[in-house]
């Protein structure tokens, strides 16, 4: 009698690893598979330190976010900065941290939260808590309001007709 249970655990056994040989050629064989593999050889990725590649990415979120939020005019440019500035938010209040935060923690021991705080208290600014989720949440905060600020300056402006002076074509007037 054992010996048959053995034998029927082997075929289940066999069974699931076929079964997951299948799953596994089939994520292989994908479209967004393939297309990630060729982006990673085109432009070698392989050289890319993963420790520097997010703290990359997250400064080059912030100086988009910003420039976007300084520089633009257009409404619906600021909605769309609006709703990724929603996102990030969400995310952060979900998670109870900022998911890039993390990963830099992750691989270099060090963000750029733990940056921004020794630069601000060589100010003599600093916050009564050490608590960075409260933090990353008053920022994320700022910079919505901020966004939701310009928003009404320009419909208003729009509503009342007022033009900016655009010497520069620093604006754009859409």
């Amino acid at each position: 009698m054992s010996s048959t249970l053995e034998k029927e655990s082997v075929r289940e056994t066999k069974k699931s690893s076929s079964k997951n040989r299948k799953k596994l050629k089939m994520i292989e064989d994908s479209a967004i598979r393939k297309f990630c593999m060729y982006i990673y050889k085109k432009f070698n990725l392989k050289d890319v330190q993963e420790s520097t590649f997010y703290r990359h990415v997250h400064d080059t979120f912030i100086f988009l976010v910003s420039f976007i939020a300084l520089f633009s005019m257009n409404l619906t440019h600021m909605t769309v900065l609006f709703i990724i500035v929603s996102i990030d938010a969400f995310a952060i209040v979900v998670r109870h941290g900022c998911p890039l935060t993390a990963l830099e923690r992750k691989y270099i021991k060090r963000s750029s939260c733990d940056d921004r705080d020794e630069i601000l208290g060589a100010l003599g600014i600093s916050y009564n808590c050490n608590h960075e989720y409260e933090k990353q949440v008053e920022l994320l905060i700022n910079v919505w309001m901020l966004v939701a600020a310009k928003c009404m300056c320009i419909i208003v402006m729009k509503m009342f007709n007022i033009k900016l002076f655009n010497y520069n074509n620093i604006y754009s007037n859409d």
